[in-house]
């Protein structure tokens, strides 16, 4: 095989560069969340194709960071635990600022480690339209914790 003077002269940069750790990305601490599910409610759909899956309706919650605080209005937590043991989030929840922001918000996930998007007509929050967010999240009983960070500031 004959490769091209083109990729001949750039190849060895190409895998120098990959021999190099990149910087890991920068994070900005945006919130924690206490989401509240309703149990009386929560639906299990049962084992399908790719594994247990149960809705759990979110009822409320609060949220507090340094930028914004206030409380979780409702939502729901479309969760399938497959066949691998993984549980995987995939939620919709909205956040109402004290000063009475609503904020749309999309996380998908595996385990602990769960991915955010936002969405808000607000002009003080617009920056969130475009922000990234990553969480961890936790268990209690009745409900589940997060804290959001956004990505690559």
């Amino acid at each position: 095989m004959i490769l091209p003077k083109t990729l001949i002269t750039w190849l060895p940069l190409a895998v120098g560069n990959v021999a190099a750790d990149p910087a890991p990305p920068a994070m900005n601490f945006l919130y924690s969340v206490n989401l509240t599910f309703n149990a009386l409610t929560t639906l299990n759909i049962g084992n399908t194709s790719m594994g247990r899956r149960v809705a759990y309706p979110i009822s409320g919650g609060t949220f507090v960071g340094p930028n914004m605080i206030g409380k979780a209005l409702y939502g729901l937590d479309w969760g399938l635990s497959d066949f691998n043991g993984a549980f995987r989030e995939d939620t919709v929840y909205y956040l109402q600022t004290d000063d009475g922001a609503l904020i749309y918000v999309r996380a998908n996930g595996i385990r602990k480690n769960v991915h955010h998007v936002f969405e808000t007509s607000s002009v003080r929050y617009a920056w969130l339209n475009t922000a990234v967010g990553f969480a961890q999240g936790r268990q209690f009983k009745g409900g589940v914790g997060l804290d959001v960070w956004q990505m690559g500031i």
